[in-house]
């Protein structure tokens, strides 16, 4: 009777072992991001970029992401403004399996870091950094055959600025 609940045990641990194994892992996706300025009830959409991401899930509910995204936007010929942002955050929500694929809604708490640039026909060139915590949502979902999509969209806060990156990404998940 013991050795039968040895094996039962064994046997029970391995299956939900090999389950875990099909959601973690690393993904590398590309996409585009939009990014909208508001201050003082004036809002300014600087446009969409490009946005290049990194994550690893460690399972079906937590999960770490690094992205990296460029927008420009030329607002008339006396102002070129250009934003790069780089964001390390986690995701915590829950991956549905739906059968051949999974979908993953979630909720993100993060740190962005933010380089901007505008050139001026009056002021000629200025620049500026800044880091404030975020929180997003999304959702992603993702084939069998690790193809996935993600829409988020992220809320950071910096000095004096809010700010709104709405971002739909594609890559692999290995």
């Amino acid at each position: 009777m013991k050795k039968l609940f040895l094996a039962t045990a064994i046997a029970a641990t391995s299956t939900g072992a090999f389950a875990n194994a099909d959601f973690s892992g690393h993904r590398v996706g590309i996409g585009a991001s939009n990014l909208k300025f508001a201050y003082s009830g004036a809002s300014w959409d600087i446009g969409t970029g490009v946005k290049v991401e990194y994550g690893y899930d460690f399972n079906q509910i937590f999960g770490i992401n690094a992205s990296y995204t460029w927008n420009q936007n030329t607002f008339d010929e006396h102002l070129d403004y250009k934003a790069r942002t780089l964001k390390v955050d986690t995701d915590i929500g829950y991956a549905f399996d739906v059968g051949q694929a999974w979908v993953k809604p979630y909720g993100v708490v993060g740190l962005a870091f933010v380089s901007d640039e505008a050139n001026t026909t009056d002021l000629g060139k200025l620049t500026g950094n800044d880091t404030s915590v975020y929180l997003g949502v999304g959702v992603r979902a993702q084939l069998d055959m690790g193809l996935y999509a993600d829409l988020r969209y992220d809320l950071p806060t910096f000095d004096v600025l809010e700010a709104d990156y709405l971002s739909f990404t594609v890559g692999y998940k290995f």
